[in-house]
């Protein structure tokens, strides 16, 4: 008896050394937090420097990679069969191919889904530059009652109750709480991953001068100057720095003798002018 009250003594005594101010600890039920990993984009080196992006939301692995499957989530639609993708297919250029698109329902926009290669330096998005960031266009398609038609809100409570979101959400935001911020956060990472930067026009910007044929050049000539010689839709500030010198195709690329065409030599070191010699050049676009 006088053992167990001595034993009941000093556990009373050690509880009475605690600070009663001092905080319980409560570990986090998957394990501590990780940060994601910074996503290191290539951006063609004939484009220009993209646009100040929301310092809120930089791009990282785990954040595209969730952006990239809410991209195709049909549970984002209050049919749950119409996604982001479903208007903006990859093997169309991220469009739908239509001038009007069509929506949940089957009910018809009043004007065709936009291309999102690129979107890196548009200052303006939609068609009546209604957003200036990605974050805030994204809810858009999702809550219009002729595209998706669901308040965000419902969105993300149907986001968390599937059990494939909270732990995506955790790496990419640190929380598994799902919220409408940090959807649309993940959804604009992957878009802006959206780059398209090597078709064969990208190669002759950067210097391969094969890229186009002749008759190509000559169109990118008459397509990028007006008639009275000057540039078209771009001034001298955002002409590519470049020098210029006229060639004459090849005998075997035409059964008819041309007019001359105009061929690249980029050279970095020359400030752009509005002429040069009576070159044309065009301007530098993504």
């Amino acid at each position: 008896m006088t053992s167990q009250l001595l034993r009941l003594g000093l556990l009373l005594g050690l509880v009475g050394c605690a600070a009663p101010d001092e905080p319980v600890v409560v570990p986090e039920p998957d394990g501590p937090v990780v940060a994601p990993s910074a996503y290191n984009l290539a951006v063609p080196s004939n484009f220009p420097a993209p646009l100040a992006q929301p310092t809120d939301n930089p791009l990282t692995v785990e954040g595209v990679a969730l952006g990239r499957q809410l991209f195709y989530e049909t549970a984002l639609s209050v049919t749950s069969n119409v996604a982001c993708a479903s208007c903006h297919r990859q093997q169309l250029a991220f469009t739908d191919g239509l001038a009007k698109s069509i929506g949940v329902n089957g009910a018809r926009s009043t004007r065709s889904a936009m291309s999102l290669a690129n979107l890196l330096w548009e200052p303006r998005l939609t068609w009546d530059g209604a957003a200036s960031t990605l974050e805030t266009q994204a809810r858009i398609p999702i809550e219009k009652d002729v595209e998706m038609h669901q308040s965000l809100a419902v969105g993300v409570a149907r986001l968390q109750q599937d059990a494939r979101y909270p732990p995506l959400f955790r790496r990419a935001f640190g929380s598994s709480t799902i919220t409408e911020a940090n959807t649309l956060k993940a959804l604009a990472q992957f878009e802006r991953t959206l780059i398209s930067g090597n078709s064969r026009y990208d190669r002759f910007r950067r210097g391969n001068r094969t890229a186009l044929s002749p008759f190509e050049q000559q169109g990118l000539v008459l397509f990028t100057t007006h008639p009275n010689g000057t540039l078209r839709g771009a001034t001298a500030a955002t002409a590519t720095a470049a020098t210029c010198k006229p060639t004459t195709p090849s005998a075997t690329t035409a059964s008819t003798p041309l007019p001359p065409t105009w061929a690249w030599a980029l050279s970095p070191a020359s400030p752009p002018t509005a002429a040069s010699s009576g070159c044309l050049r065009s301007a530098t676009l993504p």
